[in-house]
């Protein structure tokens, strides 16, 4: 049997700390110990078989094994040493920082992992290093789901629109407008104002639109309604401009 001061002198650092704060440490320091006992029973029974005694069938060795003609008995651990999955995630967050994982991200993976929730390609890697590390059998634990990839986004299903609408130039009788096109192969542009020019329409390809016969000293509202590759509208934008008084 492995000597308890020779143990404590084995672990890293931060696992003699753990002993002496219990927690989380002691918890992850009883999954040491029986694993490393289990270790050393394998390497102390593989070496000390003796022959059974002829008469009797009787063997003898350390005490861990006896055999008798064709016949081996022992028995094989089945627990973690884990009492529940909260223990083994606190060994495991533990354990994980200490050989340099962040501890705020481990903390959040497994807390995700052990709600059920979905969970990034980051935090499935913790997780797995978690289960890697820290034997997790016997324990009711949760399938590692990831998170649904989002597709990109179908640009042809951008609404075409304006904005930044302005007056490029004006004079007592012109006028040229100025917008920024989003996603639009063309515009419908309306006018509205005092003279003959009032409510004609016309289509430009270009993000402006030229004018001319307007009256001084009058303003004028440009509707400027942008039209997508397939056809659709958007919501159109409004420019006012006033020309300037004559002398």
């Amino acid at each position: 049997m492995a000597n308890p001061v020779e143990s404590f002198r084995n672990l890293p650092p931060w696992g003699k700390a753990a002993v002496a704060a219990g927690g989380a440490g002691a918890v992850y320091l009883v999954w040491r110990a029986r694993k490393n006992a289990a270790a050393a029973a394998a390497s102390s029974a593989s070496g000390s078989l003796t022959t059974p005694d002829a008469a009797t069938g009787a063997g003898t060795g350390d005490g861990s094994v006896t055999a008798g003609p064709g016949t081996v008995s022992g028995t094989t651990g089945t627990t973690t040493g884990y009492g529940s999955p909260d223990q083994w995630a606190a060994a495991a967050q533990a354990g994980l920082t200490e050989i340099g994982y962040d501890p705020q991200a481990v903390a959040a993976a497994l807390g995700a992992y052990l709600n059920g929730q979905p969970l990034t390609p980051a935090q499935a890697a913790i997780v797995n290093a978690a289960k890697a590390e820290f034997d997790t059998q016997g324990l009711a634990l949760p399938p590692v789901v990831l998170v649904p990839s989002t597709p990109p986004a179908h640009t042809g299903n951008t609404a075409p629109g304006v904005s930044g609408g302005h007056v490029i130039s004006v004079s007592t009788s012109e006028a040229v407008v100025g917008w920024t096109g989003h996603n639009a192969t063309s515009y419908r542009v309306k006018i509205t104002g005092p003279g003959p020019i009032n409510g004609r329409q016309d289509t430009v390809t270009a993000p402006k639109a030229v004018y001319s016969g307007l009256e001084a000293g009058h303003s004028y509202t440009v509707t400027v309604t942008p039209v997508g590759a397939n056809g659709h509208a958007g919501h159109p934008g409004t420019i006012t401009v006033k020309t300037t008084k004559g002398k």
